[in-house]
């Protein structure tokens, strides 16, 4: 089934840290292989019956592709579709967003399309793009407007997971879509590589919006151990994974996550290349409520010292972390 190829796509990439959009295997369509076959591939039917629909990344199909697909009735049993690194640009999102033979689309991934901020306002601007739970616009230019206009989208009512990686967000952005209603059934948003700064961080910490978040993605995000502190502060107990990769957060940003009890749901935690030392490691090592957390520290400056205070931590991890409310009972 395709909803279980995007499931093992999409925990592969929820660390946030990958920058290349690949489409699941079992939808990918082999034997498209140039714009011109596109039209033996329709002619021939073969879009009758077909759920998924994949276009190998730099075909390069354009905004007359998208206009060809979006016209044809064959075309309404369709509830995946990878148009990835395509060149659609605004015009081919303005014919995807006003396709009524794409209403059932439930997965979309448009990485890499040049859409900006006027293809992500065409596309928050459809009527017929509702169902979707799935939407990829990674590496698009995509700026705080762009951001803004999907925030306040029914397009996103039904959204789980939005990846926004490589755009332009600012903090602007990430306030929108932190404080976005029509964003209450989100379980991962992918933020990485957009340059939110500690503003944007403390504007995703500011709201209690977002409650079923389960992924958050900030890797490469400009962020330092400022947005730690700031984001320490917010009880998101549904969160499980969390990925901060490429920040120069240092070991006061390890600091501030180990003393984020509210952190204790955590199953991933992701530090790649954040500057920590042996101190930052002793820190997160003696956390009780990381006990369980598996945390990815390559790439940092990490001696002897910290690695054993890593190592007996795995080999005996800290005891759970005591409530406040059973701290105050005992």
């Amino acid at each position: 089934m395709w909803r279980d190829a995007v499931g093992e796509w999409w925990a592969r990439l929820s660390g946030g840290e990958r920058s290349e959009p690949e489409a699941p295997a079992s939808i990918a369509l082999d034997a498209v292989v140039d714009v011109p076959s596109l039209r033996a591939f329709f002619a021939a039917g073969n879009l009758r019956g077909r759920s998924a629909l994949a276009l190998p990344c730099r075909r390069y199909a354009g905004a007359r592709f998208a206009h060809e697909l979006a016209l044809r009735p064959d075309a309404a049993s369709l509830e995946a579709l990878c148009l990835a690194e395509d060149r659609l640009g605004v015009h081919g999102a303005r014919a995807l967003a006003g396709s009524a033979s794409l209403a059932r689309l439930a997965w979309l991934d448009l990485s890499g399309n040049q859409l900006g901020d006027a293809g992500a306002r065409a596309l928050a601007e459809s009527t017929e793009l509702l169902q979707l739970t799935t939407l990829n616009l990674a590496g698009n230019g995509i700026g705080d407007a762009g951001a803004c206009a999907l925030a306040h989208s029914k397009l996103c009512a039904h959204l789980k997971v939005l990846r926004l990686s490589g755009n332009h967000l600012g903090p602007a952005g990430a306030r929108a879509l932190a404080e976005s209603p029509a964003l209450a059934q989100l379980e991962a948003l992918d933020l990485s590589g957009n340059p939110l700064g500690d503003e944007g961080a403390r504007a995703l910490a500011a709201t209690a919006a977002l409650p079923a978040l389960r992924t958050l993605s900030l890797g490469r995000a400009q962020l330092t151990s400022q947005a730690l502190w700031a984001l320490a502060g917010v009880d998101r107990p549904a969160l499980t994974a969390l990925g901060l990769a490429c920040n120069p957060l240092g070991d006061d940003g390890a600091r501030a996550l180990a003393a984020a009890a509210a952190l204790s749901a955590l199953v991933t935690l992701n530090l790649t290349r954040t500057g920590l030392g042996d101190e930052g490691a002793r820190a997160l090592a003696a956390a009780p409520q990381l006990g369980a957390t598996r945390i990815e520290l390559r790439g940092n400056r990490i001696g002897a010292a910290g690695l054993g205070a890593i190592e007996d931590r795995n080999r005996e991890p800290p005891a759970p972390a005591t409530s406040g409310a059973q701290a105050a009972s005992g």
